[in-house]
């Protein structure tokens, strides 16, 4: 079933809601987790991360971990260019939870993000097909981004946030 779009507020002036702050943090999940506190980790690249995927910057230290409190605190900050990617690329009007679905795809991707944003302004409809056509065109996308871009368009689609 597509989502067909022309309900809400227009992206631009929308910001990413707490349910969709909580469903990124699903989405991404949380590693390095010992005696309740985040300790650093390397991301399948190689990079220095904590948290709900923060890639370490040059200054920072969380050698004695982050709590769980933090890790939201750091996510929330590092979605705002998620957020600002959709807000200034999306001029149609959707509900929130199509805003928030979007703005998890550009955490994640934003070339994927910028394909259904196009096809939003082409066509006005959008279906589960056009989230998985966004995954890399290997001969085989990674089992947890497959579930990852079926999961956002659920979201998308329905307002589901779980």
């Amino acid at each position: 079933q597509p989502g067909v779009l022309g309900q809400g507020s227009p992206g631009r002036g929308r910001q990413l809601s707490e349910r969709g702050v909580e469903f990124i943090a699903r989405c991404e999940g949380i590693d390095g987790e010992r005696g309740g506190r985040y300790y650093p980790y390397p991301d399948i690249y190689g990079n220095p991360t904590v948290g709900y995927g923060h890639l370490i910057k040059s200054g920072e230290d969380f050698s004695d971990g982050i709590t769980g409190t933090q890790a939201l605190a750091l996510l929330r900050t590092d979605a705002q260019a998620a957020e600002t990617f959709v807000r200034q690329r999306l001029s149609a009007a959707v509900p929130q939870s199509q805003f928030d679905a979007l703005v998890d795809v550009a955490f994640n991707s934003e070339r994927a993000a910028r394909a259904l944003i196009r096809k939003i302004h082409e066509s006005g409809i959008v279906g589960r097909a056009d989230f998985v056509n966004t995954l890399p065109q290997r001969a085989k996308s990674p089992r947890g981004l497959v579930r990852r871009r079926e999961k956002e368009a659920n979201l998308f689609l329905h307002g589901a946030y779980r």
